[in-house]
């Protein structure tokens, strides 16, 4: 079945770009390709000094997400104009997504505005730096509340609450092994759900609050967020479990800082008890997809690098936690968030 995860990337040249640029939204532009999982995008650099990211979609991707992702943007802004997200710009006939053809494929483009600052996977890890980015995940939650949307529910790999990927894809992972650990996790997070998931609640999230899409200062301070591809209508506390996994990877004490995070977004946005203790549960589940996917995507995309960023990180941390007492880290955060 045609996805998102397995039809090729857009592969627009910068010339495209720029032209695109030109002909939809009247200006002269410079571009640079940045990287990306499975869409293509552009640094778009306008001549009176203008900064815009141009987003080209994957073509397996529909345009109910992409509204989705439009719509959840407008929300947010007018709950809290002052958070920092890239907000989508109407073309010069005020349309929101223009549309391509390039080889026989129909491409949808949005146009958005660029976001400064420094990515948090190269910015050095301390206490403060890891409260506030709780604190800021926990700001998007209450601007992103009571935001609903039909595509919100669709299938899709990296929602927490779904566990077709893992079941239906573990076969691509190299050895039985590791098909072992991501299903022990999976298994894991399946047995605390079943325990307590009348106590978890569901929101829409963005779901995606890794070290490639947090922005920082010179501080450390978290001062915006990017790429709303992978919200969905999933678990609550699935929206500080992502950001708390991969600050976890190659954390000399992964306990403490995940706790930090859990801990700035709990004093800004409460949990429920169960959901501070199914933080862990979540934290692993979504590393266990990251690797998972790392497998079946690199046997279709290997000169994607992207793809496997966070894949060797993820293994040794999810390897450790195997030997943990899942049920004491859980009991461990719960404290330290509180």
């Amino acid at each position: 079945m045609r996805s998102v995860f397995n039809a090729p990337q857009p592969d627009f040249s910068i010339k495209e770009a720029a032209d695109m640029v030109h002909s939809h939204y009247g200006f002269r532009c410079t571009a640079e390709d940045l990287y990306s999982e499975r869409d293509q995008n552009f640094h778009i650099m306008s001549e009176n000094g203008g900064e815009y990211i141009l987003k080209i979609s994957n073509p397996a991707e529909g345009q109910s997400a992409l509204r989705m992702q439009i719509d959840c943007t407008k929300h947010i802004r007018d709950k809290d104009a002052d958070l920092n997200i890239p907000l989508t710009i109407k073309s010069t006939t005020g349309e929101d997504i223009i549309t391509m053809d390039k080889d026989g494929f129909t491409y949808y483009a949005r146009m958005v505005t660029f976001i400064p600052g420094i990515f948090l996977k190269d910015y050095a890890q301390s206490e403060d730096m890891l409260f506030t980015l709780g604190g800021f995940m926990a700001r998007l939650s209450r601007a992103m509340k009571g935001f609903e949307h039909p595509a919100a529910s669709r299938k899709f790999a990296w929602n927490l609450s779904q566990d077709d990927f893992i079941q239906h894809f573990s076969q691509e992972l190299r050895t039985d092994e590791e098909r072992d650990i991501v299903r022990f996790f999976l298994h894991q997070a399946q047995a605390y759900h079943m325990d307590h998931g009348k106590n978890i609640p569901w929101a829409v999230i963005h779901n995606d609050g890794n070290d490639h899409n947090i922005l920082v200062d010179d501080l450390g301070k978290t001062t915006g967020i990017i790429d709303f591809g992978d919200m969905g209508y999933s678990y609550q506390a699935a929206e500080p479990a992502v950001a708390m996994a991969y600050v976890a990877l190659d954390a000399g004490d992964p306990l403490h800082c995940m706790g930090q995070v859990l801990k700035g977004y709990h004093e800004s946005f409460q949990l429920s008890e169960k959901e501070l203790k199914f933080a862990i549960y979540l934290v692993c589940l979504r590393l266990s997809i990251s690797v998972t996917m790392s497998a079946y995507r690199k046997k279709l995309f290997s000169q994607n690098e992207y793809i496997t960023v966070s894949e060797a990180p993820a293994w040794e941390f999810l390897r450790r936690m195997q030997h943990q007492n899942l049920t004491q880290w859980s009991e461990d955060l719960y404290d330290l968030a509180r």
